[in-house]
């Protein structure tokens, strides 16, 4: 009867887990942390960093050809063209090259191929990424957690409720 009890408030914790973590998008860590911890792990979870994604630098110019000046800036900033002044030479992505126009232009490539894996890329996982969605997102998982605690209430308290007022 004690182990149903403590079995309860472990699921119960681990729903109210899941709704914390969701705040913070870790409902699957809020899960477990309130499980195993409880109210310990609820306050875990009130106090995890909210995840940010990475913030992109700045967008590349619409013109992207190298007669562009704007694009050959974002393309310096980007790539960290510099010119070492020991050996008089410029240096892109650990090469050296004898001109900043070479440079430029080795930079203005492997941005052409960067787009090109990027647009392979995203395609790819559009079509995953829909498949994905379409069975589980982060409010089915809230309501299945609700749903397998209230199952649970009634598996394992039902008895104990009985017990209880006899």
């Amino acid at each position: 009867m004690v182990l149903e009890f403590i079995f309860f408030m472990a699921l119960l914790c681990g729903c109210v887990g899941v709704y914390l973590g969701s705040l913070v998008d870790k409902g699957f860590a809020g899960f477990w942390l309130g499980f195993f911890l409880g109210p310990i792990g609820l306050i875990i979870v009130f106090l995890l960093p909210k995840e940010h994604k990475m913030v992109p630098k700045a967008p590349p110019p619409e013109d992207a050809n190298l007669d562009n000046d704007e694009y050959k800036v974002w393309l310096i900033d980007s790539y960290g063209i510099q010119k070492n002044e020991i050996l008089s030479q410029y240096l892109c992505l650990g090469k050296l090259f004898d001109s900043v126009d070479l440079a430029l232009i080795f930079a203005h490539s492997a941005e052409i191929k960067s787009r090109q894996l990027a647009k392979e890329t995203k395609t790819k996982n559009a079509v995953a990424s829909s498949k994905a969605n379409a069975y589980i997102n982060k409010g089915s998982f809230v309501i299945l957690s609700i749903f397998f605690t209230i199952v649970c209430l009634l598996f394992f308290a039902t008895p104990w409720l009985k017990e209880l007022a006899s």
